[in-house]
């Protein structure tokens, strides 16, 4: 089924990316020339946005880590909400670094849009 297909492509990028912090290691999940995300930081177009916002995070939070609450596949959907634990040990969009423990579990919602198993966007909300 299509559906558990693309909810195993974001379930390893979410190990891959977000946990083990290898911002190179996913490319293969993507369709890095026609990648689209909606970044409210001023990071490049596509893919190589992506990866330096992955980088900017890891800068930062370099303890993070992210639990899959749950993932939902309809279609060429798939929808992913998840918290994260981290300690804000660097520099992020001009906010110096606190080396506070986040208060809490940080929750967010992404939805992802794919395409032959591939990752072609990304919306959080």
């Amino acid at each position: 089924m299509q559906e558990e297909k693309n909810k195993r492509v974001i379930r390893e990028f979410t190990q891959v990316f977000k946990n083990e912090h290898n911002v190179d290691g996913v490319a293969h999940l993507f369709d890095t020339k026609n990648f689209t995300h909606h970044f409210r930081a001023s990071v490049a177009p596509g893919f190589e946005g992506l990866k330096q916002i992955g980088r900017m995070m890891n800068g930062a939070f370099p303890d993070v880590v992210v639990t899959e609450e749950d993932l939902i596949g309809f279609g060429d959907r798939v929808v992913e909400r998840s918290s994260a634990t981290a300690t804000h040990k660097g520099s992020m969009m001009g906010e110096k670094p606190t080396n506070q423990r986040l208060p809490g579990v940080r929750s967010t919602s992404t939805a992802f849009r794919m395409e032959k198993s591939k990752n072609i966007g990304r919306r959080s909300v």
